[in-house]
């Protein structure tokens, strides 16, 4: 095989590639969802801690609701940095529902992490 056939094979692969990592980063917003939120409720507060994201995140927003898979709304005023949330803006005896998002440096949101659920004493 010639070297102009090998490397025209060669640039066709590079550009598939490319194309493939275009598609992935516009379609998942180049981030993985958060894979997992743990939730504990003590003394009118709710702790949230969550894995990091495996792709480069600035932070992340978390979303709270009172119904079981929708209604979230953004609780956290600026992006959190770390992997832990503390939520105080809770009631006594009420479930809340809770999912975490990534966020990239184009202020692009992953899905929703699994959503967890905390009942506050």
């Amino acid at each position: 095989m010639r070297l102009e056939t090998k490397l025209g094979i060669g640039g066709a692969l590079l550009t598939v590639l490319m194309v493939c990592a275009a598609w992935y980063s516009t379609t998942s917003n180049g981030q993985a969802a958060i894979s997992r939120l743990r939730v504990s409720a003590k003394q009118r507060t709710v702790v949230l801690k969550w894995n990091a994201s495996t792709s480069p995140v600035l932070g992340y927003n978390v979303y709270r609701s009172t119904t079981r898979g929708s209604n979230y709304v953004k609780i956290n005023p600026t992006l959190v940095q770390g992997l832990t949330y503390t939520d105080g803006a809770v009631e006594s005896g009420t479930t809340y529902y809770y999912v975490a998002r990534a966020v990239d440096a184009a202020s692009r949101e992953s899905v929703n992490s699994n959503e967890s659920a905390a009942t506050v004493p």
